[in-house]
């Protein structure tokens, strides 16, 4: 018993102080700090930008220079100084994740509304009955369409570049 107890102590303390380690680096010095990987990004690349004051923009890239970033969102184009940029991610959207998370979504949907609409149908109204078929259509889809929103987001892919 003791020398299980010492065995995971002694493993909790080497994990504790790799991780230590690994903390420590400084990102001055490491490649993710270099601008040079930034402009490696290709036009038109989708991305996440945060900026030091805690502003965050999504989208295309339009143009790099040594001085600045041009990210063209949905509603707006914003030109970022470099020295403003804290972290840049690339960005990827999922189909195959948006498809299942369509089917997931439509069978919840189906399963919920089949849930709600029999047990008042079952009492017999007959203007119920019409509408029977047409909610559970109209359930299975919303299901399936909010799945396929949920599943299809986009998701950070790589940190491309950081700076304190």
């Amino acid at each position: 018993m003791i020398i299980k107890f010492v065995s995971w102590t002694f493993t909790g303390l080497l994990l504790f102080c790799c991780a230590s380690g690994a903390l420590g680096q400084d990102i001055a010095n490491d490649p993710i700090g270099n601008w040079e990987n930034v402009k490696s990004l290709s036009v038109g690349q989708r991305v996440i930008v945060k900026t030091k004051n805690g502003e965050i923009a999504k989208g295309l890239i339009s143009q790099v220079t040594d001085d600045s970033l041009i990210v063209t969102g949905k509603k707006q184009t914003r030109t970022m100084a470099r020295d403003n940029v804290r972290q840049i991610h690339t960005v990827r959207k999922s189909k195959v994740l948006g498809v299942l998370g369509g089917i997931v979504g439509g069978i919840a949907g189906f399963v919920g509304t089949t849930a709600v609409v029999f047990p008042i149908a079952a009492n017999g109204s007959e203007s119920v009955d019409y509408l029977t078929i047409p909610v559970i259509i109209a359930g299975t889809a919303g299901g399936a369409v909010v799945g396929n929103r949920i599943g299809n987001r986009e998701r950070k892919q790589r940190l491309v570049y950081q700076t304190q």
